[in-house]
């Protein structure tokens, strides 16, 4: 993917999320999960079927919307209590969380 392709990619993805939500920084668990959705549904054509490895999955929202495309997903994460809350949710391919 080149440079070019990533900032039209960011671009697209703010857009997405602006339109979803109306405000892209504001911090808590609803609207996590829908900068996850639209992030996921930006990647999909290039994560479709294929295996992805997110590092840091905190409890697992981001993942949780790639295991809708991807044919597994697998995470690491750093902090304990994050990393339990995303090994208890279920993934809609194979995934595995560590800690």
């Amino acid at each position: 993917m080149s440079i070019r392709n990533v900032n039209d990619l960011r671009d697209k993805y703010q857009k997405r999320v602006n339109e979803m939500t109306g405000e892209i920084w504001k911090f808590n668990r609803e609207s996590n999960k829908i900068r996850a959705k639209a992030f996921a549904e930006e990647l999909k054509e290039y994560i479709n079927g294929k295996f992805v490895f997110e590092v840091g999955c905190h409890e697992g929202d981001v993942l949780y919307e790639f295991s809708k495309y991807a044919s597994k997903v697998v995470s690491v994460e750093f902090n304990e209590e994050p990393a339990m809350i995303a090994k208890e949710r279920e993934y809609e391919c194979d995934a595995v969380v560590e800690y």
